[in-house]
């Protein structure tokens, strides 16, 4: 703090205040020790977690629009709705390649490489090369090998673990279950659920993304499938350092009666325990 004294950001001089554990917890769990201002963005956080009058969607259907923005369309109305973009993105490209081979200022040469663009599209129906159907996926439900479950505070105030209903950057803060994700693999909700089940009443609040205080922030849960006999996973679990080793180990221990649950196909890794990330 010594050598922060006396400086100045933007013109003003910074001021520096010494803060003791107890007011950051405070702080982290929304205590009476929040500033005005904390309060403040605290209320345009729950305005902004709020849906628009005219949006009757549930919560639920808000956070499956984001997340899968297709779950409202069959199998294969996805496949054609995924055909039509790909096919406005290579359009997009053919269109820049054009303009490319009609500016005045490359080269014969350049231009000359070009020449292939106006027989490719010609060939392959405007298209600067040929696009195939879309190869159709066997597993449709529960396909995601890789979740990142975020820590917060559902719309009735409830700890979650689960997906942000929106961006932070326009003031969604408010995270949702994601138990009813259509693409959320069962062995990485079980892994949700475990720790849901540990943060219910756990003295530590979740990570504030406006206010910059908490400690639960942020769950990666990797799952894949290796051949026919079963799957690996692995996860990773972000939190500040002032997390004791303690509660390190305690989480720990949570993850490793997890593993029992599932076959693994490396027995060198049988029982690896999940890498905890304090920062």
């Amino acid at each position: 703090m010594a050598k922060l004294a006396g400086l100045e950001l933007k013109g003003k001089p910074v001021t520096l205040e010494s803060l003791d554990d107890t007011w950051l917890l405070d702080q982290a769990n929304g205590g009476a020790g929040a500033t005005s201002k904390t309060k403040a963005r605290r209320g345009l956080k729950k305005q902004k977690n709020q849906p628009a009058a005219d949006d009757t969607r549930t919560p639920q259907e808000r956070l499956a629009d984001q997340v899968t923005p297709l779950w409202r369309l069959s199998y294969e109305q996805q496949l054609q709705e995924k055909t039509n973009v790909a096919r406005d993105v290579l359009l997009g490209v053919g269109k820049q390649l054009q303009d490319l081979a009609s500016n005045p200022s490359i080269s014969i040469v350049q231009r000359a490489h070009l020449g292939w663009v106006s027989q490719s599209q010609t060939e392959n129906d405007g298209l600067p090369c040929p696009m195939y159907n879309i190869v159709p996926s066997p597993i449709t439900t529960h396909y995601r090998t890789k979740c990142e479950f975020s820590f917060g505070i559902d719309p009735s105030g409830k700890r979650t673990v689960g997906f942000l209903l929106g961006l932070v950057k326009d003031g969604f803060t408010a995270v949702l279950d994601a138990s009813d994700c259509l693409h959320v693999s069962k062995a990485a909700l079980s892994i949700r659920d475990a720790m849901q089940e540990y943060i219910d009443d756990h003295e530590w609040g979740p990570y504030d993304r406006i206010d910059k205080v908490g400690v639960w922030r942020l769950l990666v849960v990797k799952t894949f499938w290796s051949g026919e006999s079963g799957f690996s996973r692995g996860w990773a679990l972000s939190m500040p350092k002032l997390i004791s080793m303690i509660a390190c180990l305690q989480i720990k221990w949570l993850f490793k009666s997890i593993l029992a649950r599932y076959p693994r196909t490396n027995p060198r890794r049988e029982g690896q325990a999940p890498e905890l990330y304090r920062d």
